[in-house]
């Protein structure tokens, strides 16, 4: 063991914690698996560090990356449904103040209003609003889960006509001298790129 071997110091960061990391990982699991984004369920879990460290962990740690990938993925889930449900809304709940009879709000013990919940028809702006959040859930999922979510893009070569592509072999005796040393150029190049 060498003099440099025995004098290195660990420093860790300044406000770094030492963290429980499964205990805070089965924390947000099932945050995570409603569909609440990192970043606002480490901010309801006690002691969990920022979602970028939280990443940092799963990248580092296939038992934590394993657990965040199933909770993500049921939460992605939660998110598709929530699109059917967003889609099939006909109206909005709307708070409003509880009146009397002289159309005054009326107060409950500690002087607060009473509110009651209707429902009102959607608006065209309310029908807006929720094209934004489908088209916001459906982006995500497109991303987040392309396999299931994402468009699918299929190629299909065809010949003339629609037909099969044929394939046919060059007789380059019919070629002209043009022909055949525009041919050797592109040869060339395609050997240089290797």
């Amino acid at each position: 063991m060498s003099d440099d071997d025995s004098t290195k110091v660990v420093t860790i960061r300044p406000g770094a914690r030492k963290h429980n990391r499964q205990a805070i990982m089965n924390a947000l699991t099932p945050l995570l698996q409603d569909g609440m984004s990192l970043t606002l369920a480490c901010s309801l879990v006690p002691d969990a560090p920022s979602s970028s460290q939280i990443l940092d962990w799963v990248a580092t740690e296939p038992a934590l990356a394993e657990q965040y990938t199933l909770a993500r993925e049921a939460g992605y889930q939660l998110i598709a449904d929530d699109i059917l449900s967003i889609s099939d809304e006909n109206y909005t709940m709307v708070e409003e103040d509880v009146l009397d009879e002289a159309g005054a709000p009326l107060l409950d013990a500690e002087g607060r209003r009473l509110q009651r919940r209707i429902k009102v028809p959607l608006s065209s702006e309310g029908i807006q609003r929720n094209r934004l959040r489908v088209d916001s859930r459906k982006w995500m999922l497109s991303k987040m889960l392309p396999k299931v979510y994402g468009d699918k893009i299929h190629t299909e070569l065809t010949g003339s006509n629609g037909g099969p592509i044929q394939l046919a072999a060059v007789d380059l005796k019919s070629l002209s001298d043009e022909e055949i040393e525009s041919m050797s150029k592109m040869m060339k190049k395609i050997e240089d790129a290797r």
